[in-house]
């Protein structure tokens, strides 16, 4: 068994006189026994409404094949099969479980309804969207960390510009060249990155895609990038974030035009990976440039909503300079909470070596947020 430590973080919001608002924290260490090596699998919360209470999960849709439930005692209660629906999705990106005989398995351009033996119930596949009137062609990537709400019948996912099917960037640009890597990039900008799908746990699915990019919302230049935004679902809201920006957008749900943005200030660490322009120095060594500035300088991992409490969380990974033998999976970072508004009320900040910025999960009662192990 591989016993994994999670700490209970509960850093509530209380108000001490009629005016002032404060908040206090207090932990409590919860060990799960997790039967394999804990990885940047799919993970969450599932409320069970028959005994009114929250369970973790997590799967291990590879050797195992499995969806395991825990309480937040640490308790093993369940286990759901996997077999079946990882031959239909080879790389299962998010899992959100509805109740235990409905569960969905997005991945592969594939969105997947299982029940409690593992079954599938419906196989949608997004793949025939792919092309649009003018010949755009669109892949659709699910993000592993999405929340999902419960009585929606609609979600919605990245979608990414690749080509056209009747002018074929490839046969004018060499891959791999500058040339070819802008013309991709001024593209993008100027189709849309968002998705809607309505009734996506049936048969008889749709799309409608944003009416603009999103990503020239956080900026205005054809910048580089090896990650597109990420999008969470909190009521009749669109809360849209990225590694690249120190801003949160609020969308309409139905509409998904942008209502607001939401700059996140830190008080340790200037929020945002800085992008780059596409240059004759980095274009061939792109990705190993693009994946260094990720792990070093300060970006915005997650936000996280508490329901019950109305209370979002905002994980914020800081500047990072690597030493020889760290471990970059406990970077230092930031938990910063805001109200129901997105009003700043506090940040907390871990230091390395003490907890994970990348396994931080919202529960009605606090933060789950793992605990460094051995």
């Amino acid at each position: 068994m591989n016993k994994k430590l999670f700490i209970l973080l509960l850093i509530l919001l209380v108000f001490t006189s009629c005016k002032k608002q404060d908040s206090k924290e207090i932990s409590q260490t919860i060990t799960f026994d997790i039967p394999f090596e804990f990885g940047g699998i799919s993970r969450g919360i599932y409320y069970d409404f028959t005994k009114q209470r929250q369970l973790f999960y997590i799967s291990e849709p590879y050797t195992q094949k499995k969806l395991f439930f825990y309480d937040l005692e640490g308790a093993k209660v369940d286990s759901i099969p996997l077999k079946e629906v990882s031959n239909i999705i080879q790389k299962i990106e998010a899992i959100f479980v509805r109740n235990l005989d409905s569960i969905v398995v997005f991945g592969s351009e594939k969105i997947v309804l299982i029940n409690k033996r593992g079954q599938i119930k419906v196989n949608n596949d997004l793949s025939k969207f792919a092309a649009n009137e003018k010949g755009d062609l669109f892949m659709f990537r699910f993000s592993s960390l999405s929340n999902f709400s419960y009585s929606s019948k609609k979600i919605h996912v990245n979608c990414s510009w690749y080509n056209n099917a009747f002018n074929d960037y490839f046969e004018k640009y060499k891959v791999g060249t500058l040339e070819c890597g802008k013309y991709y990039y001024e593209q993008f900008l100027k189709n849309p990155d968002l998705i809607a799908v309505d009734n996506y746990l049936t048969d008889s699915i749709s799309i409608t895609f944003s009416k603009e990019n999103n990503y020239k919302k956080f900026h205005q230049k054809p910048y580089a990038f090896s990650e597109a935004f990420y999008c969470r679902e909190i009521e009749d809201e669109l809360l849209l974030f990225s590694h690249y920006s120190n801003l949160i957008l609020r969308l309409d749900k139905k509409t998904m035009d942008l209502v607001d943005k939401i700059k996140v200030i830190s008080d340790y660490s200037t929020v945002g990976v800085q992008p780059v322009e596409l240059s004759k120095d980095n274009h061939a060594a792109f990705g190993k440039v693009s994946s260094q500035k990720l792990q070093s300088e300060a970006s915005i991992f997650d936000l996280l909503y508490n329901e019950k409490k109305e209370l979002f969380y905002v994980i914020l990974a800081h500047d990072f300079s690597k030493k020889e033998g760290q471990d970059i999976k406990y970077r230092p970072f930031s938990i910063l909470m805001y109200d129901k508004n997105l009003k700043k009320v506090k940040e907390t900040k871990f230091d390395y070596g003490t907890h994970s910025p990348y396994y931080c999960i919202a529960t009605q009662k606090g933060l789950l947020v793992l605990n460094r192990y051995e």
